[in-house]
């Protein structure tokens, strides 16, 4: 305690609690900002549960439809068939974002080539309306996504961490950047 009293040392302890004070602080913030992010892929960037990840629950449940009306006419083998609960499972299991974006392009096509084949088909009329609609509605949810302002707050985030003072930050306390949904 006596080394406190002498004013160099004083002074050298209060800088140093002032820096580690400072450091703690901005990587908190960042913690808290990439937290921010992340909410806004699941939740939307008003937090009303409109994000991304909303319209990709959504089109796993169109896609589901689709292959049920395509059990009615189709065998179980059939490769578009499997093609399209394949890639649905795959956006199921899908967990960051980039996984996301390739996993919904591979639902995407595999929709499109089972509603392809589905048209080719002497479908009730009913079940006619429905694929039609069931694909106008996955084709909805892709360009909902593709105005969503998810990857312009990822990358404005990701710009923080290439910033100062949060790059020399991130150096000793990893911050991972926000991945892209593409």
């Amino acid at each position: 305690m006596q080394l406190l009293k002498k004013p160099k040392i004083a002074v050298a302890a209060m800088i140093l609690m002032i820096l580690c004070s400072a450091i703690f602080g901005n990587y908190r913030s960042l913690l808290q900002l990439s937290h921010k992010v992340e909410a806004v892929f699941y939740q939307g960037e008003q937090g009303d549960g409109l994000g991304i990840q909303n319209d990709l629950e959504k089109r796993i449940d169109l896609a589901y439809n689709m292959v049920t009306i395509a059990r009615k006419y189709l065998p179980e083998s059939d490769q578009a068939l499997n093609g399209a609960l394949i890639a649905r499972e795959t956006l199921l299991q899908a967990k960051s974002p980039a996984e996301k974006y390739k996993a919904n392009q591979r639902l995407t096509e595999a929709t499109t080539d089972l509603s392809a084949k589905l048209a080719e088909l002497k479908l009730s009329a009913t079940d006619e309306r429905y694929r039609a609609s069931l694909y106008q509605d996955l084709s909805s949810r892709n360009s909902i996504m593709s105005h969503d302002n998810y990857n312009n707050v990822a990358e404005d985030f990701n710009q923080v961490l290439r910033s100062f003072p949060s790059n020399v930050i991130n150096l000793v306390f990893r911050v991972e950047p926000a991945e892209l949904y593409q």
